[in-house]
């Protein structure tokens, strides 16, 4: 009998604030409710806002890569921002995730984020759509606008997780520095 092989996924990601993270949780056990979906909500602890990927691997990420990414992670300075997510929409019909999205303008920080973090890894900044997962497994509904979850963002991790174990690892913390002091 053979092993299954799990992947593992090493990323950035802003992790969302205790106050907020339980508010956005509420919120998916809401429309799992209102909307009849069959998905899982993801726990508090495990929402996040992606940032930039570092690697995938059939096996834990070596700990050169590890201590790479700390290197760029180091490497960060910008000062802490506001971003504010507003609306929730399916990502691909069908046991996709249902997502928590915002316009460009209230999420200008995560895209900066992202792109110091991709020149400090070497690479050219790539446009993304910055986005909490709140539900996977979900059917698939119309974007519809949810009250404003807003905070300020003061530090971005590094996370390794372990796909089909729903377990996220937060291997290290960089603050955001305002610059002042």
């Amino acid at each position: 009998m053979s092993a299954e092989v799990l992947l593992h996924t090493l990323f950035f990601a802003v992790l969302l604030d205790d106050p907020i993270a339980a508010r956005a949780h509420r919120l998916a056990v809401a429309l799992i409710s209102r909307q009849g979906l069959r998905g899982r909500p993801l726990p508090p602890h495990r929402l996040h806002a992606s940032l930039s990927q570092v690697g995938m691997s059939p096996g834990p990420p070596p700990t050169k890569v590890i201590d790479l990414a700390r290197q760029v992670g180091d490497r960060i300075t910008l000062p802490p921002f506001k971003v504010a997510f507003d609306r929730v929409q399916s990502w691909r019909r069908g046991n996709g995730p249902l997502v928590l999205v915002g316009g460009e303008d209230r999420l200008i920080g995560l895209n900066r984020l992202g792109d110091a973090l991709a020149e400090a890894q070497g690479l050219r900044p790539r446009r993304f759509e910055p986005h909490v997962s709140l539900v996977w497994g979900a059917e698939f509904i119309p974007e519809r606008a949810v009250p404003p979850l807003i905070w300020t963002v003061r530090d971005f991790a590094l996370i390794h997780s372990i796909h089909g174990e729903g377990r996220h690892e937060v291997l290290s913390r960089w603050p955001l520095e305002s610059g002042e002091g």
